[in-house]
């Protein structure tokens, strides 16, 4: 049986790339338990044929009644890093530190594993191209982040972090 880092994701379709990201949004599901549940978090692929813009419209006019964006931006490698820490890890119920960074090696392994089509040469594209930021207030949430991360021009994986009104205090 192979390991995650022998795997081979260059021969994945978009159906195994979504199996793959099924289990990275199981794994954000386990966090947001360890957050008491003062956060709802995710992952999803979407089909982004067309652009970013029209991927995360849909989703959003899926899910919300109204919404609002605040902000939308590209981001680098280290903007995503800090936007995950403080969304997720920071929030985490854990005392012990050697314990959130293995989480946090957990979720960029499943990351890694989604993202790269070529793993020898370690080409991620949110190392290599950033993400979209998006930063959006809706009827559900008083504070929704978005993170688009292109991955192949056919798909794009979409993690989100939320908090709505009764999870603020």
């Amino acid at each position: 049986m192979k390991t995650f880092a022998e795997v081979d994701v260059s021969k994945f379709n978009l159906l195994e790339k979504s199996v793959l990201v099924g289990a990275m949004d199981g794994y954000l599901q386990s966090l947001r338990r360890l957050t008491s549940y003062r956060l709802d978090c995710g992952a999803i692929l979407l089909e982004t044929k067309l652009n970013l813009e029209s991927a995360i419209n849909h989703f959003l006019n899926e899910r919300f009644e109204k919404f609002l964006i605040e902000e939308s931006s590209q981001i680098d490698i280290q903007d995503a890093d800090r936007i995950i820490q403080d969304s997720i890890f920071s929030r985490l119920i854990l005392s012990d530190a050697g314990i959130v960074d293995m989480m946090k090696f957990d979720f960029l392994d499943y990351f890694n594993l989604v993202c790269l089509d070529e793993p020898e040469n370690n080409d991620n594209p949110l190392y290599r191209n950033g993400a979209k930021y998006i930063s959006v207030k809706t009827d559900l949430y008083v504070d929704l982040k978005l993170m688009l991360i292109k991955l192949n021009p056919e798909c794009s994986i979409l993690i989100f972090f939320g908090k709505s009104d009764s999870q603020c205090s």
